[in-house]
Order: C-alpha cells, then sequence, then structure tokens
C-alpha cells in the first residue's frame, strides 16, 4: 500500500491567526470579542511591537492539525520570519516552517504562480 500524499497547509498570519480586530471599537458596536487575547510582542529587529489578537482556541486547533499524519503546515506570509520566530511562539503557535513562496515546500518545486512577491498569490 501507498503512502498518501502530504497535505500541505498554507498558513497566514495577519487576518487568519491574528484577527487585525480593535478590540474596543469591537466591543462598542456590540460584538463578542470575550474569546480574543490580545499580546504585545517586542519584535528584535527594531524598536516596535507588533500587537497578536488572536482566540487561544483556534491556535490550539491549529497545534493539533499539525499532529495529524500526512499534514504539513507552513508559514507563507508577508509579514515573514517575525512570524515563526518571534509572534508564533509569543501566543503558543508550534514551530512551523517559513516559505517564501509555494515552491520552498518539498513536491512543489516548479508549481506555477508561487512566487509571492511578485503578486502571483493575490
Amino acid at each position: 500500500m501507498s503512502t498518501p500524499p502530504t497535505k500541505h497547509i498554507l498558513l497566514d498570519f495577519e487576518g487568519v491567526v491574528s484577527a487585525e480586530l480593535n478590540l474596543a471599537a469591537a466591543a462598542d458596536a456590540g460584538h463578542d470579542v470575550g474569546r480574543f487575547t490580545m499580546t504585545e510582542v517586542p519584535l528584535p529587529s527594531d524598536a516596535s511591537a507588533f500587537v497578536a489578537v488572536f482566540d487561544p482556541a483556534v491556535v490550539s486547533r491549529i497545534n493539533a492539525l499539525a499532529t495529524v499524519p500526512g499534514v504539513s503546515i507552513h508559514w507563507l506570509t508577508c509579514v515573514g520570519h517575525h512570524v515563526p520566530r518571534t509572534i508564533a511562539p509569543a501566543i503558543g503557535l508550534d514551530d512551523f516552517p517559513n516559505s517564501a513562496h509555494a515552491s520552498d515546500i518539498p513536491g512543489q518545486e516548479g508549481w506555477p504562480g508561487t512566487n509571492w512577491t511578485a503578486g502571483a498569490w493575490w
């Protein structure tokens, strides 16, 4: 019996893991924001900090998904190296490889339209 191919999940950060949500404004508008956590993460490359607004249950589910046999999660985000090195550990996400584009993922070499910096992803 052959091994099924690995399922690759390309994970963005801003707007996917981090809700990019103004908690105060959302609460004022009547939205339930109780499940969200806000964490300020200092960035080592400069004097700024990144404010991550996330749902710990989503983080837990992503980490659980990464343990499923045949599943491989890869960061594919314009936030770049800050996510796997600094932000993800600060909010409890496991260590996933960072991919500049999909062709960095084993078995995806030569996949057309994989250079996100050229705008092919969007």
